[in-house]
């Protein structure tokens, strides 16, 4: 069993109950659960359909900052992960990286790149496009992926250059304002569902037919740990990123017995530019445990190697899940007291403008 933690206490304690484990069982390929390391370097891929609670007396909160649950300390350290031989291959596939001109996906695109794969760069900055695309030694296009036709030509780049497309990571996102009591404007609504959901979508329904009609393929889509919580600050990031989730566990369950691989990347802080823009203090936990681009980028394709559907970098992030499991009720009344208890007004004044969609974080 692992033991779950309560923000400020002991391994397995909860308010209002008593000490809580779960387990994860083993699941059938690409559902699978391995754990490997020690310490708080763990590492976590489940299918959401393996969780098995040991306690129903067990009652979550998310602690949360910016668009993500906020880390403990200690927990900084990369999660390792066991890649068991199974699975996923890079070398020599061909892999689509969007939002890949800066953060994460920059740095899963470059590591792709060292593994094997041949990559196409991505991104809403051109100059980024080129210099990324360079570095690699590869080809890249400036391209708006909330637009399908745009999408489309990123594709067809693709497979001129490469001959097909074995990989697509729909990774660009938008973090937006904090706005804690805002239902926020239309305009950015729209935008959120547009790259959060509709870009994975686009992406989808292009390149779906050729890894059905062979029977392989991998789509790996980039949500948030905020999909399996919520967002208290940012009410249309959180919507828009659980409804990435629910598409990824769609495409999963209907592509994956036609050989189509579906992962969904729900990660917790990283230090990318989205999270630096809020001006946390260095010190703060969401600096100081957050992983770099490419300490992610390290744990995502060892992931891949193991077709896992969710890829987290912070093993604290399931409790959210094993709370809604459990008692939903609960789980909201908890968030509810935490926030009305914390500082999340306070820091609700540090906006995160990243307003060009890039990488998510």
């Amino acid at each position: 069993p692992l033991p779950l933690r309560w923000p400020g206490g002991p391994p397995g304690v909860w308010p209002g109950g008593p000490p809580t484990r779960f387990r994860l069982r083993p699941g059938p390929p690409g559902a699978g659960h391995r754990r490997t390391g020690t310490g708080t370097g763990i590492g976590i891929g489940i299918g959401i359909e393996q969780l098995n609670v040991w306690s129903a007396a067990a009652t979550t909160v998310a602690d949360q900052t910016d668009d993500h649950q906020k880390v403990i300390p200690g927990q900084s350290r990369i999660p390792e992960v066991d890649q068991g031989g199974v699975g996923m291959d890079v070398a020599g596939k061909v892999a689509v990286v969007t939002g890949s001109g800066n953060g994460i996906g920059e740095a899963i695109a470059k590591r792709l790149a060292a593994e094997g794969a041949s990559v196409v760069v991505t991104d809403i900055e051109r100059d980024n496009v080129t210099r990324v695309a360079n570095e690699i030694g590869t080809v890249g296009l400036e391209a708006d992926v909330t637009k399908e036709d745009e999408v489309k030509a990123v594709a067809r780049l693709a497979r001129e250059t490469y001959g097909r497309i074995d990989i697509w990571h729909s990774n660009a996102g938008l973090a937006g304002p904090r706005q804690p009591d805002s239902l926020q404007d239309e305009d950015l609504w729209n935008g959120m569902w547009r790259l959060h959901v509709l870009a994975h979508l686009y992406a989808a329904r292009e390149v779906l037919p050729e890894m059905v009609a062979r029977g392989d393929g991998y789509l790996l889509q980039t949500a948030s740990s905020v999909a399996l919580a919520t967002q208290p600050e940012k009410v249309g990031y959180a919507v828009t990123k659980h409804a990435a989730l629910a598409f990824s566990e769609w495409l999963a369950v209907r592509y994956r017995p036609r050989g189509v691989k579906v992962s969904c990347f729900c990660p917790g802080p990283m230090l990318t530019r989205m999270l630096l823009s809020n001006g946390f203090a260095a010190d703060d936990p969401a600096i100081s445990g957050a992983l770099t681009p490419e300490q992610v980028a390290d744990l995502v394709v060892r992931a891949l190697a193991d077709e896992r559907f969710l890829i987290l970098t912070q093993p604290d992030d399931v409790r959210a899940l094993v709370g809604k499991g459990t008692d939903y009720d609960a789980w909201v009344d908890d968030y509810s007291r935490l926030l009305s208890t914390s500082s999340v007004g306070a820091a609700g004044a540090a906006d995160a403008q990243e307003s060009r969609p890039s990488s998510t974080a």
